[in-house]
């Protein structure tokens, strides 16, 4: 081999060691350094991104808060996370003591954790509130996540012992039905509401016996929509709402066997066992009582709107109207409603397959009734959400649907009995007054089937 091949020699293996080793080094290194470039700044764009979103929570939701606190005072925050408000409200002296509840205690910011000012208590929200007063309670963004999860029964008890907790305010937040995205909390949400008013007047009037006003203080934009932060007024202990209605020596039934729940938004109120899994999420269960002093008695307890009891009670305890079955009180620890029991009674759908001279006589008392319901005021109705200053028509008070008339007895003896005078808005008129026509179209139709069928008969008799 000559000197020059081996120069030869060497200018190749040089030639493969750059094209083998060098080159895809450079590259890598090129790679990995436009990798850790763009990484930096993806982490850079994040922190801005959480300064901003922190610089905004304590604009939107903390800075309102600790404007309408009256300070010092102490905070329970419900689903802390990371703990921006409870620090802020700290910090800017609002609160001496916050008690932070949260799922999992590393969401929470360390330093707050170590602060002798700050208490977090881990879990799930509907098992740890705790058994103590504050004067302030915050519930943001959770209430639909425990109704995602636990059901609508789960999230009004949360919230009601939320609202036991208060000493002074309540602030309350919640998604709307109307963000953007496709999220589950939504579609569990739909089950039980078809707006966001309707959601919430429903959380308010859970809690409305501990209410003495409320105020929107704050929206921020969120999911494409602008959700509300309220402010919810609570009466101090031992001030809530007294209902003049009397208390009866009839304690409640113990157990579960002998209730019945009326399923959420049924229109046929259909009653279900204590064991259906739908029970959970009922407002009212209902009870049959046999007193050895009052006699048959049907007892009747709202679980989610505490107030409307005594709303009902005084309606139905003051109302003359014909057939009317007027509440007796309350049991003895004012738990529940307490009525006659109307044992054997037919509803409309039984009376329409009775005999002419039954259904003449039922569509007589209806007309009765529904004529004195229009002339027959009530009030006033001294409540936050459904106030009444005056006296209204009670057709515009109640809704008096076709579940709500029954009848007892037979033929002469036939009597009309109403039950369940419920307030369910200001002015009822969209809802009590299409039944009131509904009735009386019921009435009239009965009374002109009778007689063509007993014209018929005679017609029949006759050849």
């Amino acid at each position: 081999m000559t000197g020059t091949d081996g120069l030869g020699e060497k200018s190749r293996l040089s030639r493969l060691v750059n094209h083998v080793v060098i080159v895809p080094l450079v590259v890598f290194v090129l790679l990995l350094s436009s990798t850790a470039y763009v990484w930096i700044e993806i982490k850079k764009f994040e922190l801005a991104r959480q300064i901003s979103e922190a610089d905004e929570q304590i604009e939107v939701v903390a800075a309102p808060l600790a404007a309408h606190i009256d300070g010092p005072a102490s905070v329970l925050d419900v689903g802390c996370n990371i703990g921006l408000t409870s620090r802020y409200l700290l910090d800017q002296g609002v609160a001496d003591r916050v008690c932070g509840i949260e799922l999992h205690a590393e969401t929470v910011d360390p330093a707050l954790r170590e602060d002798p000012r700050f208490e977090l208590i881990t879990g799930d929200v509907t098992r740890v509130i705790p058994a103590r007063r504050f004067d302030a309670v915050i519930y943001g963004a959770v209430h639909h996540h425990v109704l995602n999860h636990q059901g609508l029964g789960a999230a009004v008890s949360a919230l009601q012992r939320l609202a036991d907790c208060a000493r002074q305010s309540l602030f309350f937040e919640t998604g709307h039905l109307t963000e953007g995205g496709r999220w589950d909390w939504q579609r569990r949400l739909r089950d039980y509401f078809s707006s966001d008013e309707e959601h919430l007047h429903y959380l308010l009037a859970c809690i409305e016996h501990r209410i003495t006003g409320f105020e929107l203080i704050g929206r921020f934009r969120i999911h494409g929509v602008r959700r509300c932060l309220l402010r919810i007024d609570l009466a101090p202990d031992g001030a809530e709402a007294a209902d003049e209605v009397a208390r009866l020596p009839v304690a409640m039934p113990t157990g579960e066997a002998g209730f019945r729940y009326r399923r959420f938004g049924s229109s046929a109120q259909r009653l279900l066992p204590a064991e259906a899994p739908a029970a959970g999420d009922a407002p009212v269960r209902f009870a049959r009582l046999d007193d050895p002093e009052h006699g048959p008695l049907f007892l009747k307890q709202y679980l989610h709107h505490p107030r409307a009891a005594g709303v009902e009670a005084a309606i139905g305890g003051a109302c003359t109207l014909p057939g009317a079955v007027n509440c007796l009180g309350y049991t003895a620890d004012g738990g529940a409603l307490l009525f006659p029991r109307i044992d054997g009674a037919r509803d409309l759908d039984a009376i329409a397959r009775a005999d002419r001279a039954e259904r003449c006589r039922a569509a007589d008392q209806l007309i009765a009734f529904f004529a004195a319901a229009a002339d027959t005021r009530h009030g006033p109705i001294r409540r936050p959400l459904l106030p009444v200053a005056g006296q209204l028509p009670l057709i515009e008070l109640c809704d008096f649907n076709r579940n709500n008339l029954l009848f007892q007895g037979r033929d002469a003896e036939l009597q009309l009995r109403v039950v369940d005078f419920e307030q369910h808005a200001v002015a009822n008129g969209q809802q009590s007054v299409p039944n009131h026509h509904t009735a009386l179209a019921l009435g009239r139709a009965q009374r002109r089937h009778a007689d063509h069928k007993e014209a018929a008969r005679r017609r029949e008799g006759a050849r």
